[in-house]
């Protein structure tokens, strides 16, 4: 439970009440990088300007799960496509032909493909009956 003071309660609290804002205080001050990370996730997953009542957790926990996931969704399509153009600029420096290059990337670059379509995959199987 949430107490609530006014301005003249605040200046009347006792000792323990001020020990506890204190120790809160410091925990924040200790775990800096913690709340900064927090920070940072909140400001990431309202970005586009959503707000989320507390309706029903099954919304929030919803809307704010396709966020994330579309992030990582974007995070690994460019990590593909970066490992498959390293991938195969490394083996042309190692001597190796542009078959064997294109070869050594192409996992790499057939991943990208596949994380670029399978949202528009799994769109269009989910509006297949069985």
């Amino acid at each position: 439970m949430v107490k609530y003071y006014t301005f003249s309660e605040f200046l009347h609290l006792e000792e323990e009440d001020l020990n506890m804002i204190e120790k809160f205080l410091d925990h924040i001050k200790r775990n800096k990088v913690v709340y900064s990370r927090l920070v940072l996730l909140v400001a990431l997953l309202m970005k586009n300007n959503n707000i989320i009542y507390a309706e029903s957790f099954e919304v929030s926990l919803n809307n704010s799960a396709k966020q994330i996931i579309d992030m990582l969704l974007v995070l690994a399509k460019y990590s593909f496509l970066g490992l498959g153009l390293k991938e195969i600029i490394s083996t042309m420096i190692a001597g190796g032909s542009f078959k064997e290059a294109t070869t050594s990337g192409m996992q790499y670059l057939l991943t990208y493909v596949l994380i670029k379509l399978y949202p528009s995959l799994f769109n269009m199987f989910s509006k297949i009956n069985f």
